[in-house]
């Protein structure tokens, strides 16, 4: 039963997918804040979709909504990343610069006014990273990274790039170590 609901929601979420980036392709010509609008209705779409697929009810969560904050996600798969652009209020995405050149997609990322991170590029890329974090920070948009830099399976832990803590200037929490 599991595997015939993961497989209509795919159906359902790949093909919303698709349907959503050729309706809001006029939308490019348009300000940046429709595409995030679109974004957050592409979430919607795909929570209910959820909903449908698999009896998801309710979603919910201490999202500092009104507050300016760095969301620091693990990356699992595109759900997390749809919905997270729904239930966070127009957050700036910080992403690989690979997903710019993604037709539709990437023109739909840079739009959006997406960080994008050539991680081939050292401190180079850092230095651009926090100027564009920055920037976005002073217009009053959050910032959401997935710190581990690529998409990790559910269970799997990897070394996570902890330099995004530079952009900190209060911490949320602190992580101590017992002596």
């Amino acid at each position: 039963m599991v595997y015939l609901r993961s497989l209509i929601f795919n159906i359902l979420f790949y093909g919303t997918t698709v349907v959503m980036a050729i309706l809001v392709l006029p939308a490019l010509l348009l300000p940046a804040p429709v595409i995030r609008a679109a974004a957050r209705l592409w979430g919607w779409v795909t929570v209910q979709a959820l909903r449908v697929a698999c009896g998801t009810h309710r979603l919910s969560g201490d999202l500092q909504a009104g507050s300016q904050v760095i969301y620091a996600a693990k990356h699992q798969s595109a759900w997390e990343t749809v919905v997270l652009a729904l239930l966070l209020h127009t957050p700036v995405f910080v992403l690989k610069r690979e997903l710019l050149r993604l037709p539709l997609l990437g023109w739909y990322f840079s739009k959006a006014g997406c960080i994008a991170v050539d991680r081939s590029a050292g401190m180079r890329a850092l230095r651009k990273l926090r100027d564009d974090a920055v920037a976005a920070a002073s217009g009053g948009r959050s910032i959401l990274i997935f710190p581990q830099g690529t998409r990790v399976a559910p269970g799997v832990s990897i070394v996570t790039r902890l330099v995004f803590l530079r952009f900190m200037r209060r911490p949320a929490c602190r992580w101590c170590r017992s002596r």
